[in-house]
């Protein structure tokens, strides 16, 4: 079985991965990836569409496909781990070139790893090590290239700039795996440079310098503000920390380890929904949630009763279920993988910070 790779056309001059990385710059000596190249984050959404491709065919009652898809998904992580892990570097390749040499390159990238749970647990926890680790995580967010790094360049576009929709799937991915003091770490860096942010609000991106006391994050001169996947990222680092998962066969929401910032005392989520009520059809299910820091524990209570709440217990609780989105995001790359030639990573992460209302539509498109 091979990996999912891109095979280069007149019309892309350029390598690029998710972050927009140049290609010509990944290996760690400077030197050309040549094409085909098989993008670590490529394979882990391919992943991720393999397994949730098997949860919808199994609940569809159609085993025989559900099988097929679960061995081809166990497949694919047995090959990425042999393949793309870098033991010295604690990290993984950021891709395969055409010979299957490593580009041996620290990079936000490997989060997304996390994300799709391509990770071993051993190795999740090395990731976020190196991810957060003073060359990747400036102080106010990860770098999508660490310092030290050949091509880093803290004013780059995409070789060390902080990218708020990259931290917040990476903050997902990290909750994933009961990961939360990264994620808190994250959640409290960017909270901190959206204070100092023109109108409080994260722009696509900012520069990656070191944060320093009496100093802010230094601003991208041509970022765009407002920024749609900059914007969601706050709700997915937030649904990271609180561990928020639906359960709507059961009229769940669900609270896994819920956590906050010291500095976040208390936190309201008003008109929390779980799509339509099931005992009424002109009623929506939802729930007014409060949480407050109570010493070194987070409280999470409901101020309505139309949808229980589970889970609230502090503590370490395995993976969330996948939710209802993301099995129909699933399909969405699962569509997109197979038909690798029109298949764009752009259009990734702002789907995965989106509201459930953006989802639908792009569940209708395929």
């Amino acid at each position: 079985m091979s990996f999912f790779e891109r095979l280069k056309t007149a019309a892309a001059a350029e390598w690029r991965a998710y972050t927009g990385h140049r290609f010509t710059d990944a290996m760690a000596d400077g030197s050309l990836a040549e094409a085909p190249i098989a993008l670590a984050e490529v394979q882990a959404y391919a992943f991720a569409a393999y397994c949730g491709g098997a949860e919808l065919a199994s609940a569809l009652g159609r085993q025989d496909e559900a099988v097929q898809l679960q061995e081809a998904a166990d497949r694919l992580k047995q090959r990425f781990e042999s393949a793309f892990w870098l033991e010295d570097r604690g990290t993984y390749a950021l891709a395969l070139d055409a010979g299957k040499r490593p580009c041996s390159v620290r990079a936000s990238n490997a989060g997304h790893v996390l994300l799709a749970g391509l990770a071993s647990p051993e190795r999740a926890r090395r990731v976020a090590e190196t991810l957060m680790s003073s060359d990747s995580f400036s102080g106010w967010g990860i770098r999508t290239l660490a310092e030290g790094e050949p091509r880093y360049n803290p004013i780059a576009y995409h070789n060390g700039t902080i990218w708020p929709q990259d931290n917040a799937l990476i903050a997902m991915g990290l909750s994933r795996y009961g990961l939360k003091q990264p994620v808190l770490r994250l959640l409290q860096g960017l909270f901190d440079a959206a204070q100092l942010m023109t109108d409080r609000r994260l722009p696509e991106l900012f520069c990656g310098f070191p944060r320093r006391p009496g100093t802010g994050p230094t601003s991208y001169p041509v970022a765009c503000s407002p920024q749609a996947w900059a914007s969601a990222a706050v709700f997915a680092v937030l649904g990271a920390a609180l561990g928020i998962s639906f359960a709507p066969a059961r009229r769940q929401i669900r609270f896994s380890a819920p956590q906050l910032p010291s500095s976040v005392g208390e936190l309201r989520l008003s008109n929390l929904r779980l799509g339509e009520a099931f005992d009424h059809p002109r009623r929506r299910a939802r729930v007014d949630v409060h949480a407050q820091l109570v010493g070194q524990l987070l409280r999470v209570e409901r101020a309505a009763r139309k949808v229980p709440l589970a889970n609230f217990q502090r503590g370490n609780f395995p993976p969330a279920v996948i939710h209802a989105k993301h099995q129909i995001f699933a399909l969405f790359i699962f569509f997109n993988v197979c038909k690798i030639k029109h298949f764009s990573t752009f259009t990734l992460p702002f789907i995965l910070t989106s509201s459930p209302l953006v989802w639908v539509p792009f569940a209708l498109i395929i």
